[in-house]
């Protein structure tokens, strides 16, 4: 009996490569949007503000609150500390999500809110999704189900690593050249590691 069916793998490993190839796509566009910026930042949709009245909860803790009237207006997204300000009358705090950002504007005294949706450019929701690793509070489950798409790709990296190996190690007609590559470029990878370990 066979250990392994390496038809199995074989199969495996292509499938997993079509179900993961467009994240990694996405992620090399956006890796190199970060550093030359071609994506722009500029939406041409105008913001839209709509105001509601509400029940402010009394809390002295910013992020508490800010979360508790995202949860209140059924928003999801968010809570972004370093565009909160707060004085005795007005609370000013940010909500974002990878399609808009919504600022809320809030008076403590008579519970009015101001909502203003300032929306992105397509390119910053595609920018978005290289780093979205975890849940977004509030989020439908389909938006965050992405999450367990990275994972899912990562994982699939490492599986393609083994089995490209193993089937790369099957084949009876392998040139000599084929052997050296491999070996040196997982000397030079180790290698490295250890440089940047050591210099770092």
């Amino acid at each position: 009996m066979k250990m392994f069916n390496w038809r199995l793998i074989m199969q495996l490993h292509l499938y997993l490569g079509l179900l993961c190839i467009p994240y990694l796509i996405i992620f090399g566009v956006s890796s190199l949007d970060f550093n030359h910026h071609f994506f722009s930042t500029e939406s041409h949709r105008e913001p839209v503000s709509r105001s509601l009245s509400i029940r402010v909860p009394e809390l002295d803790d910013d992020r508490a609150l800010g979360e508790a009237l995202r949860d209140s207006l059924g928003l999801f997204g968010w809570y972004l500390p370093w565009e909160t300000k707060r004085d005795s009358v007005q609370f000013q705090t940010t909500i974002s999500q990878p399609g808009k950002d919504y600022h809320l504007s809030v008076d403590l005294l008579t519970g009015k809110v101001e909502i203003t949706d300032r929306f992105k450019t397509g390119g910053q929701i595609f920018r978005s999704l290289h780093f979205i690793g975890n849940a977004i509070p509030n989020a439908p489950w389909w938006i965050n189900m992405w999450q367990y798409y990275q994972v899912l790709t990562v994982y699939s990296m490492l599986f393609w690593a083994i089995t490209g190996v193993y089937l790369w190690w099957r084949k009876k007609n392998s040139h000599p050249a084929e052997r050296w590559t491999l070996l040196g470029m997982g000397i030079f990878s180790i290698a490295f590691i250890i440089f940047l370990w050591l210099a770092g």
